[in-house]
């Protein structure tokens, strides 16, 4: 949330956080229009957008799985993913 509030400043636009904790309420939220925009780190922001299952970290050297592709999972793999949307 603070990468987009010092976008919007910078920009000198306003904007209104909503906070969702679950992945499918925040997809629908964006699809209906209720949420113009959300954030994530800008590598998850890439592979999304590309329709890609995940990305590269270049720190770790492993491929990082997106909440989007994990949530089609339907269930936590209990492996401790970086973008796991299921609580644990």
């Amino acid at each position: 949330e603070l990468n987009v509030a010092d976008y919007f400043r910078a920009n000198k636009m306003t904007f209104k956080p909503v906070l969702i904790e679950k992945l499918d309420e925040l997809l629908q939220a964006y699809a209906s229009g209720r949420c113009d925009t959300y954030t994530t780190d800008a590598s998850g922001l890439a592979a999304v957008r590309a329709g890609e299952p995940g990305y590269f970290d270049p720190d770790s050297g492993l491929f990082v799985l997106t909440a989007i592709t994990l949530a089609a999972r339907e269930r936590c793999c209990g492996e401790g993913c970086r973008h796991c949307p299921y609580p644990v």
